[in-house]
Order: C-alpha cells, then sequence, then structure tokens
C-alpha cells in the first residue's frame, strides 16, 4: 500500500509541472492574497513572519568579478507555483548575460524567452530572509522553467521581468502564500501601499510609499517614500508594492528603477519608478496560466472597495467561495497541488472572460459578507444563528444569476444604520 502510494505521489507531482489549468486559475484567483497582516505604523523595520507570506528570496549565481558570485534579491510568489521577480539578465554586445556577466542560452517562445534546462542551475529560492544571508549556501534544484517576460520583443515594453516556475509547490512548508496580482495600471494610483524589500543582511524589510506624479511612461509608474528617512537602493530592485483591493492582498508592481547607492541620503532621492504588473495581465497569463479578469469598464463596475462599503476598513480574512474539485480530493490539496497543464508552449487562449463574469457575482458576496460581519444583527427567523444568517444571505447571492439576485437581495438585512449597496439593489 505504501508503495502505491509513492508511486501516486511521484506521478500526481509530475503531473502538476506547467502553466496551470482554467480549473485551477479560477481556484487560486477565488484563494489568492487572503493570508497575511498589515501594520497600522510601518517605519521600514524588519518584518515579522506573517507580514509578507508571497516575499521569497531569489538566488542568482554567475561567474562574475566577485569573490563568491552568488547574489541575493526579493521575489513574489504568485501562484504555488510561480515567483515573479526583477530580471537579472541583461542583453550585453548581443548576448543574454546573467548580471551582465555570464553568458545564458535559451530560445524564444512566442514573444517571450526560455532559458534552457541546463540553465536552471544559476537560479534558486526560499523563504530564509528572517536570518542573515549566507553566501555559501548550497543550490538547491528547486526551479523548472525560467522566462524572461517580452524577451524576445525588439519594442517596448522592456523586458523587466523574470518567471520562474517552480518545480515543487511553495506551499508544502506553510511559509509561503500567494499574492493576487493587479488587473488594471489604475491600481497603482490608487492609494498608498507597502513595498518589501531585502536589507544589507538579507533580511525582509518593509516600507510605507504613496504613488507620485513623475516623467515615467508606461509599463512604469512612481512612488515615493511616506517618510523621508526611507528609501530603496540596489537590493530591493523585485520588492513588491503590495496594497489591500476588495480586502485581498494584492501586488501592484516592483521596485525596478531608482537609486542604487544605500548610503544615499533618503530624502535627496527622486521619485522611485515601479514596473505596473498592470500593464503585464495578458503576458502572465500567456506564460503562467495566471489570468486575471478583464478590468470592468466605469458603467459595468460592481465593485466598492471597503472604504466605500463599511465605515473603516475590515482586516479580517474574507471567506473563500465554493468551488467544485474533484471527488475525493481536499480543496486545500487541489489549490496546492494541482493538476495543471503541462503544456510550456505559449497558448493565446483566453480565459478571462468567463473569470471576469464570475467575479462579479463573488465581489458581491464578499461585499455583503463584510456588510454582515460590521454591523449588529437580529435573527432573521428564530431558526437562525448568527452564522447561519451569513451562510444563508451568502447562499441566496453566489449560485443565482443577477436578475434572481435583484429580487432576492430585497429581503431585510438584519442591519438597522445600512441597506444593501446600490449595485446589490
Amino acid at each position: 500500500m505504501k508503495v502505491s502510494l509513492l508511486v501516486l505521489t511521484i506521478l500526481f507531482t509530475a503531473v502538476c509541472a506547467g502553466k496551470l489549468d482554467e480549473k485551477h486559475n479560477e481556484i487560486l484567483q477565488l484563494k489568492c492574497g487572503i493570508k497575511g497582516s498589515q501594520r497600522e505604523f510601518i517605519n521600514g523595520d524588519t518584518a515579522r513572519p506573517g507580514d509578507h507570506p508571497w516575499a521569497v528570496s531569489v538566488y542568482v549565481k554567475a561567474n562574475t568579478t566577485s569573490k563568491n558570485g552568488v547574489f541575493l534579491g526579493p521575489g513574489t510568489l504568485i501562484s504555488a507555483r510561480h515567483v515573479l521577480t526583477f530580471n537579472s539578465i541583461k542583453v550585453v554586445d548581443g548576448k543574454r548575460r546573467i548580471l551582465g556577466q555570464e553568458e545564458v542560452n535559451g530560445a524564444c517562445n512566442g514573444n517571450h524567452f526560455e532559458l534552457s534546462q541546463d540553465e536552471m542551475y544559476h537560479f534558486d529560492y526560499d523563504f530564509e530572509h528572517f536570518k542573515n544571508f549566507d553566501s555559501k549556501r548550497d543550490f538547491k534544484n528547486t526551479i523548472a522553467s525560467v522566462y524572461i517576460i517580452n524577451g524576445c520583443q525588439s519594442s517596448p515594453p522592456p523586458a523587466t521581468l523574470l518567471m520562474f516556475e517552480l518545480k515543487e509547490s511553495a506551499l508544502h512548508n506553510k511559509k509561503g502564500y500567494p499574492v493576487c496580482i493587479s488587473n488594471s495600471p489604475k491600481h497603482f494610483d490608487a492609494s498608498d501601499f507597502e513595498v518589501f524589500g531585502l536589507n544589507q543582511q538579507g533580511r525582509l524589510v518593509s516600507g510605507a510609499f504613496a504613488p507620485t506624479n513623475c516623467t515615467a511612461t508606461a509599463p512604469f509608474s512612481c512612488a515615493h517614500a511616506v517618510k523621508q528617512n526611507q528609501g530603496l537602493c540596489s537590493g530591493d530592485f523585485g520588492g513588491s508594492a503590495v496594497s489591500r483591493i476588495d480586502n485581498r492582498f494584492t501586488m501592484l508592481g516592483f521596485f525596478a528603477q531608482g537609486n542604487k547607492n544605500c548610503k544615499a541620503k533618503p530624502e535627496t532621492l527622486e521619485a522611485f519608478k515601479f514596473l505596473n504588473i498592470g500593464y503585464y495581465r495578458e503576458e502572465i497569463c500567456e506564460v503562467t496560466g495566471i489570468c486575471t479578469p478583464s478590468p470592468p469598464s466605469p458603467e459595468e463596475s460592481t465593485t466598492l472597495s471597503p472604504s466605500e462599503l463599511i465605515p473603516g476598513e475590515s482586516t479580517d480574512t474574507p471567506p473563500s467561495s465554493k468551488t467544485d474539485v474533484p471527488e475525493g480530493t481536499t480543496e486545500q490539496e487541489f489549490f496546492t497541488e494541482g493538476p495543471a497543464s503541462t503544456d510550456h508552449s505559449i497558448s493565446t487562449t483566453d480565459q478571462r472572460e468567463r473569470l471576469k463574469t464570475s467575479f462579479s457575482l463573488k465581489n458581491q458576496h464578499l461585499q455583503l459578507f463584510h456588510l454582515l460581519q460590521t454591523c449588529p444583527r437580529e435573527p432573521l427567523s428564530k431558526n437562525f444563528s448568527q452564522k447561519n444568517q451569513s451562510l444563508h444571505l451568502t447562499q441566496l447571492l453566489l449560485p443565482s444569476p443577477r436578475e434572481q439576485l435583484q429580487k432576492k437581495s430585497s429581503r431585510k438585512i438584519p442591519c438597522p444604520h445600512m441597506s444593501l449597496p446600490e449595485q446589490l439593489k
């Protein structure tokens, strides 16, 4: 029996490699960004475990003039098997070189450049950013594929984004959890956000930043530190800007251009340039299968920000909606493991329209959930507990088409000082 289970585990893991299939992408979109914490005051301090569960340490080694040839930078977990980071491969004299020095091989796959399998030994990742960086660490065989997004395009947008596909799920050790990714460049300018990076010891740090105007053009956006004693430098390239959108931690972009001098006075620095991930929605979908819904037009939008929905943003984790999983498989196993598509070719199939429709109902569900959680309640009937009230009302919303939703949502909500959002009436 143990032998059979071992064989099944090996086969199951093998099937998991590659892009996410449509079903796993839907589950990811429901569950991403629901874990993590947000501090009330951020002063550029060392991060605490749990602050940024999507933050990973990315290691790159190459034959360079440096004594050790091992370099460290931040990356971001955007699915159980995908890490997004700053592109450390530069074109020098017509050749692609790691850190601008050691040449690497690969081939174009559509608009994107895929490194050869014999180049995977240059890269590694882990979650060990709560202790000092060990430049003599042993590299592990963790990376299945590496893509330079738009690495085969000669015209803008620039190839600043590197995508790792992992050999195994990053959720096994329970240290990591994927963040959501922005589906619109406009999210970057909406509010202040946290940015995480790595200090000179390799430890995770974070600071508060705000969008600002600058001369940068798409796909870049600019930000400045909320406090003048904070800043970013070379060790922070690839550090993510993360904000709460619809009560989900969402990656807006990462630090890509700006100050390289870590000893410079922060108050003397110009605005920091971030690669705005909202511009790369389609490219990320092509390479990874992580496909976010198309941003709704203003007249179609049914999503309210937490501040518009209720007085004071809730920091509670929203519930995950039910999505069918294969018989005999738990939802957690399905989300964490796979199976995913084994096709590494770049597909142009667009999954986003279906997601756009389903997300409209999911957002309505989240809105009503927060309304229920933040106001006094009276029983709908003598047979309903407070917990059952929430379950009952969300069941009314989630499976119903919008026409039925409008009728059912007219039932009395047990909150005397609030009513349903206009979009749900």
